[in-house]
């Protein structure tokens, strides 16, 4: 599914008296506006004519938590994401006392999307298990130099900001990858986050740009091109050229004085960062080596054991066959009424248009 959309709503279409009622979600009293689960409402105002007029409305929508759907097995369609935006929009205006005659002059024509994260379900069976899987990932993504963020467990790729330019591929500026901690049965949840810049670049800015998404097969493309692209896993192989420094910099100075010594081709007998070990040299070489080879697995996925050779022209080939474009995911039957889906759909949006005509 679309996990999560971002989205602005132009109200400059509204007249004076209507823009007037447009609430401050931010500053007004909680009570007074309208609030949901997973939604988060921000009025754009602008002075005109010295008088502070509301010309747009901001929201993020966390799909599953403000349609109380699940947040495991999902579909892709940041069409229908952008159409739950605005439909919370128009509830939202409503309940502010708006006349359903202005609000109804809203479409989808007026609605901008400025992020989208969109989440592939990769089926996993036999060996491929999902902690197989993601500890793939994981080691694959530190030892290209990727920068990694944990966020509650679950890793958030892009390339790592001081990257050289040779080294960031053809994978678009302005995405990213974030692989889901949590172990779903026969599945590995992968967002893409898609922002701003990224979507404006290629034009998919406005909600009716992804309409016929699915028929472009717009969503494999961008599989291949961001999650493919960012791990590096198409187009010509290359030299590593090591963990970036924001991963470096968890190391220790210590562990990382070994490992660049190490990614150098210097003898382990002769690393500086050994130069300091004076009493039972032999024991504690050892064990520092141990200790050192531990922290530094763990934090870049090389061991140095190894020679550094072998890792500058590892290729993945598992984890380069298991990432594959996944396809829309469908639920069974008896599942569907939970998931944000293509099958649910209809009665989805069905569902928000009775709560708008309610109001």
């Amino acid at each position: 599914m679309t996990k999560s959309v971002s989205i602005l709503v132009d109200l400059t279409i509204l007249g004076p008296e209507s823009a007037a009622r447009v609430p401050d979600f931010m500053e007004d009293d909680p009570g007074t506006v309208y609030q949901r689960p997973g939604t988060v409402f921000k009025t754009i105002w602008t002075d005109m004519n010295e008088i502070k007029r509301a010309t747009a409305v901001a929201a993020q929508v966390v799909i599953p938590q403000a349609l109380s759907l699940s947040d495991f097995t999902m579909g892709t369609s940041v069409f229908a994401a952008g159409q739950v935006g605005l439909e919370l929009v128009r509830i939202a205006l409503a309940t502010a006392g708006l006349p359903k005659a202005a609000i109804d002059e809203i479409t989808l024509d007026h609605v901008t999307i400025t992020a989208a994260t969109v989440t592939y379900m990769l089926p996993c069976v036999g060996r491929s298990s999902p902690s197989q899987l993601k500890k793939l990932i994981h080691q694959h993504a530190m030892l290209i130099g990727l920068g990694g963020q944990s966020r509650m467990g679950e890793f958030h790729y892009s390339h790592a900001k001081n990257a050289a330019e040779n080294q960031v591929g053809s994978y678009p500026r302005g995405s990213a990858i974030s692989v889901d901690s949590r172990l779903v049965e026969g599945y590995v949840l992968i967002d893409v986050i898609l922002s701003e810049p990224y979507l404006k670049t290629q034009g998919w800015d406005s909600v009716a740009s992804w309409k016929d998404a699915y028929d472009e097969n717009r969503y494999g493309r961008v599989f291949d091109k961001v999650v493919r692209g960012i791990l590096q896993l198409d187009g010509p192989r290359c030299v590593y050229p090591g963990p970036s420094q924001q991963i470096m910099d968890q190391l220790g100075l210590r562990n990382e004085h070994i490992l660049r010594d190490y990614m150098r081709g210097k003898d382990s007998a002769t690393f500086s960062s050994f130069a300091f070990v004076r009493t039972n040299i032999d024991a504690s070489r050892k064990k520092s080596w141990t200790d050192a080879r531990k922290v530094i697995l763990a934090q870049t996925g090389i061991d140095i054991n190894k020679k550094w050779t072998e890792y500058q022209w590892h290729f993945p080939d598992s984890l380069a066959a298991q990432l594959k474009y996944p396809g829309d995911y469908s639920p069974e039957v008896k599942a569907v009424s939970t998931c944000f889906c293509s099958d649910a759909w209809p009665a989805l949006l069905a569902r928000l248009s009775q709560e708008y005509n309610a109001v």
